[in-house]
This record gives structure tokens, C-alpha cells and sequence, in this order.
């Protein structure tokens, strides 16, 4: 058993796991069980930018340089339970037989909660006069910008957009097997075995968005320790606005896709293995095998859509 402690998710993530054996009926019959049980904590609070584009030349040297295309600050929660049992039975009535017997189940459910704040910046128009570079261009001469100011007009609309991702996800999954193996004779061995997997997903995830579909002015500052972006939003008379609250809201839209996957698997083998009393061939094998695999998924979808009248 053990226990760690997660600063950032501020709780601790216990597992747990035991396991036990013992032989029966001298040693002809041995038997194998384990159980885990696990509770992690997964955060992930991050700003980062996705893509980046070339389309102004901020300081007129002839090269386009680059501007952020969607940058985000990103919090990833995900809290895991997951519990498995193994179970493994074994027979062997003398020295030439083996049988056995194993099985395996684990479920995990997984709870999601994640939110990220993602700007369309590539579709403001840069206010150069309040825009600087970094001081080192790459290798085609182009510069990054380390701070950004970016506004929206009748035709370049900038879109702010606040994300919620939460919902569960639930994972099962079964398998057995039965087997053995039997030496016939001296020379002659055969193995034979049947296994039996299953498993089932289900997606319960649901994705809401927020959009504000025309910031006046937004501001990017990558002038910091980790070079993340850095934003803020004020309105045409630079007063700053809340993008914490709902009233600048134009448009929401929630989607829910609720998807369960299911697959199958069977197996079976069967192996025999002759050694003769011969110098040239010291063994021949020879087998067969069947396998079978199904998968089918089930889904539908719901979209609602609220926007503004004005």
C-alpha cells in the first residue's frame, strides 16, 4: 500500500494491492489471487499557443514575422479509480498433465473536469504601434513577437471563447483463458488453450462553449520566465473587461455525444511437438490456431445553441 501526495490537486492518491498463493493435495493443485485498487488525482494547469502565423511585417524589413494563431491558458483535472482482480488455478494430476484456469477484471472510472480560455487571435488585425519583437529572429530572418496587442474591426472579428470539458468515462474489461498441456509420450507433446477477452467504453463527456464573437482589444504579453502567453481584454475605450462573468456573452453552445464501445476477442490453439530418434530432425511441430475479433460502437448526438439577440 501507498500514498502520494499531489500539491496541485491538494489530496492524496492511495494504492493498494495484494496478492496471496497456496498449494494444494501435494503441490497437484495450486492457486494464485490478486486484487489492486488505485485512486490517482491527474492536474495539468498550463498556458501555452496553438500554431503560430506569419502574415504582418512589424518591422519593415522585408519578412513577415510571427504572431499567435490560438493561444489558451488549459487546466486538465482527471480523477481515476481503477480496481482489477487475477485469478489463476493450476492442476496437475501427475507428472505428464497440466491444466489451468485464469481470469482477469479491472474497471476504471474516470471523472473529467476541464476548462481552457482559447482566443482566435490570427483573426484580429495587430496594432503595430503597441507591438515588440523578440531580439533574436529565427533562421529565415523572421521575428516572434514577445508582447501583442490585437483589436477587431467590421471585418477581422477576434472570437474569445470560454471551454468546459466534464462528463465521465468508464472502462471494463474481462478476459479468460483454460489450457493445458499433456506429454503423451517421451516424444510427443501437445498444448491446447482457449482465451476469452471483453471490454466496454463509455464516453459520457460533454463539451460547452462560451463565445464573446468580437473582442475589441486584446492583449498577449510572452515576456515572462516561461514564455507562456500572458492575456488581458479591454474594450474600445481600454477599460478592461471581465471575462470571468457572463454578461459579454454572445453566443453558448453544449454538445453532448455519448459513446459506448464494446469488443470481443476469442482464441484457440492447439500445438504438438514429436521429437524423433533421428539425427537429422531433432523435433516437428505442428499446430492450429483460430481467432476471432468483434467491435461495435453505439453513439448519438445533441446539440443546443443559445445566441444573442443583439
Amino acid at each position: 500500500a501507498q500514498g502520494v501526495y499531489s500539491s496541485l490537486a491538494k489530496t492524496y492518491d492511495p494504492k493498494f494491492s495484494l496478492i496471496g498463493s497456496r498449494q494444494f493435495f501435494d503441490g497437484k493443485l495450486g492457486v494464485l489471487a490478486s486484487v489492486n485498487y488505485e485512486d490517482r488525482h491527474l492536474y495539468n494547469n498550463k498556458s501555452l499557443t496553438t500554431g503560430w502565423v506569419r502574415k504582418v511585417d512589424l518591422n519593415k524589413d522585408g519578412v513577415l514575422d510571427w504572431t499567435p494563431d490560438i493561444p489558451r491558458p488549459d487546466i486538465e483535472r482527471r480523477e481515476t479509480t481503477r480496481l482489477a482482480y487475477n485469478t489463476i488455478v493450476q492442476w496437475r494430476p501427475n507428472e505428464r498433465m497440466e491444466f489451468y484456469v485464469e481470469g482477469n477484471y479491472a474497471q476504471g472510472h474516470e471523472v473529467v473536469d476541464n476548462m481552457l480560455l482559447q482566443l482566435s487571435a490570427s483573426s484580429g488585425v495587430v496594432d503595430v504601434s503597441k507591438t515588440t519583437l523578440a531580439a533574436t529572429p529565427d533562421a529565415i530572418g523572421a521575428y516572434t513577437v514577445d508582447h501583442v496587442e490585437l483589436v477587431s474591426d467590421a471585418t477581422h472579428a477576434m472570437q474569445l471563447q470560454y471551454r468546459n470539458i466534464d462528463g465521465t468515462l468508464t472502462r471494463t474489461q474481462w478476459d479468460a483463458a483454460v489450457g493445458g498441456k499433456w506429454n503423451a509420450t517421451d516424444r510427443l507433446e501437445i498444448d491446447a488453450r482457449y482465451a476469452y477477452s471483453a471490454g466496454k467504453v463509455r464516453n459520457m463527456e460533454k463539451d460547452t462553449q462560451a463565445g464573446i464573437l468580437a473582442v475589441p482589444r486584446a492583449i498577449i504579453d510572452y515576456a515572462n520566465s516561461q514564455l507562456t502567453p500572458n492575456m488581458s481584454f479591454t474594450d474600445a475605450a481600454g477599460h478592461p473587461l471581465d471575462v470571468t462573468t457572463g454578461a459579454l456573452v454572445d453566443r453558448l453552445d453544449a454538445t453532448f455525444t455519448p459513446v459506448t464501445d464494446t469488443a470481443s476477442e476469442s482464441d484457440v490453439k492447439l500445438d504438438g511437438e514429436y521429437h524423433p530418434d533421428s539425427p537429422v530432425r531433432t523435433a516437428v511441430k505442428c499446430g492450429c490456431e483460430g481467432h476471432d475479433t468483434r467491435t461495435v460502437r453505439c453513439f448519438w448526438s445533441r446539440v443546443t445553441s443559445l445566441a444573442s439577440g443583439g
